[in-house]
């Protein structure tokens, strides 16, 4: 005869396999409430803004966190950092707007994390090939492609595809409790919150052919909009080429300061030229 104990491990048993068969018999989207959050120790699922945004939530011994992952959210100005590059832009037009670069874990001393590993193996997230990254996130999210191919587009790489997969392989992965969909989802969210050029256009700070302003009046104009100062990059030249905002952690859920040190590709100043975007042969301001 079954002791209490045994009775009551049995029981949970069949809840758990209950609840495990349910969701693989694809329990519809509108069951589930905004925010909702369900999962045993081995799995978790999530419902944010309506939408399934992911599979699955790398589980983690109950009690236990991994301790939090600062990041950068990096926004380019595409005229700079075309301007700068080696090599010319691949898109035929420039956009006139800032675009997503990624969103970059760093160490503690503030320096991004340089960990890459071919095998997969030595990092916390999952290395995808591109059927791969095709079935979890392109094929499984069309709004957010639609929404990346605008706000994070490829300027040196062809294929906007190959740019995203390279920035989950080299970034993205880096940290251990976001997955792929999360992460642009993630991005694009904390970047639409910036609004980086209206931003400083309100503080009369506009693109333009030969135009410097000091430094300091474009890390206040983004200070008054986030809260923070950002790091401002310049590559070869004395020409904004990329922002850097800093965040709490890899999930991206508020700014933070930028930790007080020289940085590869801060821009010099006192002034910087924030160049104009060249479309048709007119200036875009």
């Amino acid at each position: 005869m079954l002791k209490r104990k045994d009775i009551a491990s049995l029981v949970l048993v069949f809840v758990v396999f209950g609840i495990q068969t349910c969701f693989s018999q694809n329990i519809g989207k509108a069951s589930f409430p905004k925010g909702f959050v369900f999962g045993t120790d081995s799995s978790a699922f999530q419902v944010l803004k309506g939408t399934f945004q992911d599979q699955m939530i790398i589980a983690l011994p109950v009690g236990k966190k991994p301790p939090p992952v600062p990041a950068w959210l990096v926004q380019t100005w595409p005229a700079g950092y075309c301007a700068a590059s080696s090599t010319k832009c691949s898109k035929p037009t420039i956009p006139a707007s800032f675009t997503i670069h990624g969103l970059w874990p760093i160490d503690n001393d503030g320096h991004v994390l340089n960990k890459v590993d071919d095998d997969g193996h030595s990092l916390p997230g999952r290395k995808l090939n591109r059927t791969q990254f095709k079935n979890l996130v392109l094929d499984y999210f069309p709004n957010l492609v639609k929404d990346l191919r605008k706000k994070w587009p490829s300027l040196i790489i062809e294929s906007d595809e190959d740019f995203w997969l390279h920035e989950w392989d080299r970034h993205g992965r880096q940290q251990p409790v976001i997955q792929p969909s999360n992460y642009f989802f993630t991005t694009r969210d904390m970047a639409e919150r910036t609004d980086l050029l209206n931003a400083l256009k309100a503080k009369g700070i506009v693109p333009g052919h030969n135009l410097r302003y000091p430094i300091v009046d474009i890390e206040n104009a983004i200070t008054k909009k986030i809260g923070y100062k950002p790091l401002l990059l310049c590559y070869k030249t004395n020409t904004l080429s990329e922002l850097v905002l800093c965040v709490d952690d890899a999930k991206a859920q508020k700014f933070a300061p930028c930790k007080e040190q020289k940085y590869p590709n801060l821009c010099a100043g006192p002034r910087i030229e924030f160049l104009s975007v060249i479309t048709n042969g007119a200036l875009v301001v």
